[in-house]
């Protein structure tokens, strides 16, 4: 990693607050587990945005682990994968 990269991201991970610190790590927890039950079940991006209502970007977004998961958002993948 370029050094320019690694002051940009150590300036950006002192501007945010623990706690939103400790959600972004349980995002990309949450997206890699995601990411597996989509590839479980032949699952695609195209074919998650569509069941989830969402366009493209926010699926990215969501699989990335860059989105905080809300329980909200929680609740209907696991409906509309049927986890539930």
């Amino acid at each position: 990693m370029a050094r320019r990269e690694k002051k940009s991201k150590r300036k950006l991970l002192d501007n945010i607050s623990l706690e939103t610190f400790k959600q972004l790590g349980k995002s990309k927890d949450i997206a890699h587990a995601l990411r597996n039950i989509l590839a479980d079940r032949k699952i695609s991006k195209e074919e998650f945005a569509f069941l989830m209502e969402l366009d493209q970007s926010s699926v990215n977004q969501l699989l990335s682990g860059k989105q905080v998961f809300n329980l909200d958002t929680l609740y209907r993948i696991s409906e509309r994968l049927g986890l539930l």
